[in-house]
């Protein structure tokens, strides 16, 4: 398991993937930001997603839940 950003407190945790497999990323929100992020099997968004908290690049809370996010073309991309 990968853990990026902190979270003291939440208020809703987003599930993106398959818990059962298990490889999946777990989104800790806070009035609709992402706080942090726990990852199992998911090093390579992982990795851009502590990128992106690092240069506050960051989707909000809607788009991860309406949207497949390719993270690594997310960090690339939008430069």
């Amino acid at each position: 398991m990968r853990y990026v950003g902190h979270a003291e407190q939440w208020d809703e945790v987003f599930i993106n993937g398959n818990l059962d497999k298990p490889e999946f990323l777990a989104f800790y929100l806070q009035d609709s930001k992402i706080m942090a992020v726990a990852g199992v099997n998911r090093d390579r968004d992982i990795a851009a997603i502590s990128e992106l908290m690092r240069q506050q690049r960051m989707p909000d809370a809607k788009a991860i839940k309406n949207e497949s996010i390719n993270w690594l073309n997310l960090l690339t991309t939008n430069n």
